[in-house]
């Protein structure tokens, strides 16, 4: 039977100790027989950080994307991604961030540094929204300050630091654009959920004047975004009974895979992208 202590004694074995700040993906039915079920590995978390370290879990809206905003309640609206991160959220000493689709909710010292200015500041747009991964959110502020975070027996599939990647390259591009009103209808067109397709859930900003919806969520092309931390071995895993933990470096792994994208983006994105991008650097040197 898996327990508290050895959640904790696990994660130290990847390197995590007091002080850190630890953002767990989690699956519950992967520990097979554990002691007090969620709360066992929520509290070997805790342990494993430390009184002077955070943990956090996301808190994500995944379920209806399209009612996310219009239903959103920081307080009420529960965590889709799993019942760790259900019963972690609804913990008294449990912060969370205000945002509809990518909220997280964290414990511990720099829980309200992390949580508290989510949807304030520094728009980042992208499909979820202009304040999902924003300069102000806990996506970036935990890339800035040493964040790491494990995938305990749920894998890599769980990744969403891949689409703060996404948040910054999108936004590299556009700041070649000028601001003009076409631009401005153009990053109104990527946030827009009404301009959603309700079946395949995908962007059709390419109708209004925008770029390929695939911009902004990469392709299935050659290489995926988790492909980085396998291939450059950025990680570390073990095992809690029967739950594979993965880990690894917030900051690491996404300065290596900008740096790869940056250099090779054909890898990533289709002929059409690539096009649309050269395109619109071409205009604003024009400009």
């Amino acid at each position: 039977m898996v327990t508290q202590k050895d959640v904790c004694e696990t994660l130290k074995s990847l390197g995590i100790k007091n002080g850190d700040i630890l953002l767990f993906h989690s699956s519950l039915k992967s520990f097979g027989e554990i002691e007090n079920g969620a709360d066992t590995v929520i509290d070997g978390v805790l342990d494993a950080v430390g009184t002077n370290g955070t943990a956090v879990v996301p808190t994500l809206v995944q379920k209806d994307f399209s009612n996310a905003y219009k239903n959103w309640n920081k307080d009420t609206s529960p965590s889709d991604v799993g019942f760790i991160t259900e019963t972690f959220r609804k913990r008294k000493n449990a912060i969370r961030s205000d945002q509809a689709t990518h909220s997280v909710s964290a414990i511990g010292k720099m829980a309200e540094f992390l949580t508290n200015s989510h949807s304030s500041f520094g728009p980042r747009f992208h499909a979820y929204g202009d304040y999902a991964f924003s300069h102000g959110s806990p996506w970036q502020k935990m890339y800035d300050n040493g964040a790491k975070v494990v995938f305990m027996g749920c894998g890599l599939e769980a990744n969403t630091f891949h689409h703060f990647i996404e948040a910054i390259y999108t936004e590299e591009i556009f700041s070649t654009l000028p601001d003009n009103d076409k631009v401005k209808q153009m990053k109104k067109v990527i946030v827009d959920f009404s301009m959603r397709n309700e079946h395949q859930n995908q962007l059709i900003a390419e109708n209004n004047g925008g770029p390929p919806h695939t911009l902004i969520r990469f392709s299935f092309g050659k290489r995926r975004t988790n492909n980085v931390v396998m291939d450059k071995e950025l990680y570390k895993e073990g095992y809690c009974g029967p739950s594979k933990f993965l880990l690894f470096d917030v900051k690491e792994y996404v300065d290596t895979f900008l740096e790869h994208l940056r250099a090779h983006p054909e890898e990533y994105y289709s002929n059409d992208i690539l096009n649309w991008i050269e395109k619109a650097k071409n205009t604003a040197k024009e400009n």
